[in-house]
């Protein structure tokens, strides 16, 4: 269903009634506009391509950062939109896997007893390429909607072009980024800039028309609301919307029945600072990383640096984006023995190099209190397998020469058929801006920090 919420439903339908091809988009002829809602997303596409929308700020024109998840600066816009028009949590399903295909089987059974399409026939299918590498499935996760005179039949696999009224194929990380957008419930300005932006990051092969039917659109619209809100997100690593993600994991925890009580008088400070990051995702020159400070059991949760006036680090990670990618977002729960075997060899190659003095890798304890209290170390435990599953799967080195250990994809990280094409960083940025000279070096910001 995720197509129809990027494309279709609100905004494919405008791009096939238009019969406009786009760059990175695909060329394909479709019905007239349905309503206001299609133009108003084909114009917010037309208008981020020449670069005019830039950014939606917070609030009363203020740009928030810290426990939100940092915002970029110069126009880009700001993890906030994104997650702001996500629906709440962190969902708990991939999209287009066959528990995903499941729960969107029942939701749409349950809107077709509702308003039953007895004359409709349509089928739908969505491929998602460079699927996670921890569910060992391949090199691409696909679902499938076929209706007949009003039976339902959803499955879990690819159809080819010829079984298919409409196809829609991209990255299957911003495909599940763009099923995580709720349309019903948020201003059509914000969704509008968010979907411009994601779709901008990836390459899109279409075929077919989208649905004449006017009841079925609204069904596959109301099927993607429903399924937002179990759709687990796949953000780049690090980035400020991976930092709200986990935001929302460890405060839930924190704050849930289960560990409230026991945090009380918990004071701690975890952060984790990444430099040498690849321009493209972190445009501004910033380290990459994410700070947790727990302070009389109220955890606090922000992204990038940890802001002034915050108490020593009690555990200090720092190191190279690069290096430490692979092994930060591995599934340990689902790991075979080739891919801890090749998990060792990675981590004995790059963590031993050293450029300029200085390590990959290094951990420390500022104030001497490195031992994580267990209240806290309970909060914290499945933190790195939760946040794996909702990591995309790109590396620096796609679309920037790095000759470093860590420069070639490794085995664990990521399928053998992993293709770099459907992503778009090699034109673009993170922010969907295209890509220019990085302002500010971060070998020189790593430096500072003496990493």
């Amino acid at each position: 269903m995720r197509g129809w919420r990027v494309y279709g439903l609100v905004f494919l339908q405008s791009v096939l009634a238009a019969r406009i091809s786009q760059p990175g988009v695909g060329s394909v002829a479709g019905a007239g506009i349905v309503s206001i809602c299609w133009r108003l997303f084909w114009i917010s596409y037309q208008e981020a391509q020449r670069g005019r929308i830039k950014a939606y700020r917070c609030g009363a024109g203020r740009q928030r950062h810290c426990v939100c998840g940092q915002g970029y600066k110069g126009g880009k816009v700001t993890s906030q939109d994104v997650t702001a028009v996500m629906a709440d949590g962190i969902g708990e399903l991939t999209f287009a896997s066959a528990e995903w295909v499941s729960a969107a089987r029942t939701e749409m059974t349950r809107l077709l007893a509702e308003t039953p399409l007895p004359n409709v026939k349509f089928t739908l299918c969505e491929v998602g390429h460079n699927a996670p590498v921890w569910m060992h499935a391949g090199d691409k996760l696909a679902w499938y909607m076929r209706l007949v005179d009003g039976a339902l039949e959803m499955g879990a696999h690819e159809l080819p072009e010829s079984e298919c009224d409409f196809k829609v194929q991209a990255d299957h990380s911003i495909l599940s980024n763009l099923a995580c957008v709720v349309h019903a419930a948020n201003p059509a300005d914000i969704v509008a800039a968010v979907v411009a932006r994601l779709t901008k990051l990836t390459r899109w092969k279409l075929s077919g028309k989208s649905p004449g039917d006017a009841d079925l659109q609204v069904l596959l619209q109301r099927l993607h609301d429903a399924m937002a809100l179990r759709t687990m997100p796949r953000f780049v690593w690090m980035s400020p919307e991976w930092v709200v993600i986990a935001r929302r994991f460890l405060t839930s925890r924190a704050t849930s029945d289960k560990y409230r009580a026991d945090l009380a008088g918990v004071d701690y400070v975890f952060v984790e600072t990444f430099f040498h990051t690849p321009e493209f995702f972190f445009p501004d020159g910033a380290a990459a990383g994410f700070w947790v400070h727990c302070s009389n059991g109220e955890v606090t949760v922000g992204s990038g640096s940890p802001p002034d006036g915050m108490p020593s680090p009690d555990a200090l990670t720092q190191g190279w984006y690069g290096a430490c990618l692979p092994v930060g977002r591995t599934v340990d729960a689902v790991a075979n023995d080739s891919d801890k075997a090749a998990q060792r060899r990675y981590k004995k190659a790059a963590f031993s190099h050293v450029s300029g003095g200085l390590p990959a890798a290094a951990q420390s304890s500022p104030s001497g209190r490195d031992q994580m209290p267990r209240p806290l170390a309970r909060v914290f435990a499945p933190m790195h397998d939760t946040m794996s599953k909702r990591t995309s799967g790109e590396l620096p080195s796609d679309y920037a020469p790095d000759d470093a250990p860590w420069g070639e994809p490794q085995e664990f990280d990521r399928t053998s058929g992993y293709d770099t094409s459907w992503l778009r960083y090699d034109r673009v940025d993170l922010y969907g801006n295209d890509r220019q000279q990085e302002s500010k070096s971060t070998d020189e910001t790593a430096a500072q920090h003496g990493v």
